[in-house]
């Protein structure tokens, strides 16, 4: 969900070391055994199961929260 409507920014991207990271590359920095992509700009990623999805919805927001 942007910021504003018709805005391309981001309220919160996902983790910026999974940025651009795919299969074993993104399981290995995540630590989650069944992740599939994180697009270079961080709006989008997946994971093959909803638990890891989730995971990694909560570890990005725990990355916004030491960040600020």
């Amino acid at each position: 969900m942007p910021k504003n409507q018709g805005s391309f920014d981001l309220r919160v991207g996902l983790s910026t070391a999974w940025r651009g990271l795919r299969g074993a590359d993104l399981n290995a920095a995540t630590g989650l055994p069944d992740t599939e992509f994180v697009h270079r700009a961080g709006f989008i990623g997946g994971a093959w199961s909803k638990e890891s999805a989730i995971t990694m919805a909560l570890k990005s927001l725990e990355e916004l929260k030491k960040e600020q």
